[in-house]
């Protein structure tokens, strides 16, 4: 049987997160996984993964961090975040979903869902969190693991709340890098650059 994942982005654009996250999927083995998609909107990650024959669901979600609490900023992204994670928790059970996988420390109604319907969540944690305790402590308790994409964006959650986390760096297409270093030989011979010269 294969392992059904959610894989909750935080935008449908393709930045840097985006981009990560669709080289995961991409190389996903779908012999054993059968991953879904949601994304807050239409946008550039759902066309390519609709692209990879994964389903793709549309539910609006705001960031909750680096908010100021009580504005009307965060008592809008209040309420559409729990209307998002009861539309999720349908979502989980209705698909059966076996693990969720949220790919920014800025959303978390995926992590909510997953922990109402008892089902395991992987956090990948891209960014510096927050200044403030609250927002580690939650991240912890919502996450059964939590992936740092560097030491340094480890380094920032208290000691406490490190039991959970290891630290994956960034993969990249080998075959792209086969293909940058030959435009870079050719530049080289075009130009009469030696072998030792840097070409940006």
């Amino acid at each position: 049987t294969k392992a059904k994942i959610l894989f909750v982005s935080n935008s449908a654009s393709m930045y840097g997160s985006e981009k990560s996250l669709y080289a995961i999927l991409s190389g996903l083995d779908q012999n054993l996984f059968e991953p879904y998609l949601l994304c807050p909107a239409e946008g550039e990650l759902a066309e390519k993964a609709r692209g990879l024959g994964m389903t793709v669901f549309i539910i609006p979600m705001k960031i909750w961090l680096w908010i100021k609490i009580l504005s009307k900023t965060f008592i809008v992204s209040l309420f559409i975040n729990c209307l998002a994670i009861s539309k999720i928790t349908f979502l989980i059970k209705k698909h059966h979903i076996d693990m969720v996988y949220t790919n920014s420390a800025g959303i978390i109604a995926g992590a909510t869902a997953a922990k109402i319907c008892g089902k395991r969540h992987l956090w990948h944690i891209r960014e510096h969190v927050s200044k403030h305790r609250i927002a580690f402590k939650i991240i912890h308790s919502l996450s059964d693991r939590i992936i740092a994409n560097s030491n340094s964006t480890k380094k920032t959650f208290p000691d406490e709340f490190l039991d959970k986390i290891c630290v994956v760096y960034n993969g990249f297409n080998i075959d792209i890098a086969k293909i940058l270093l030959e435009e870079r030989n050719i530049l080289r011979e075009k130009y009469g650059l030696n072998s030792s010269s840097q070409v940006v």
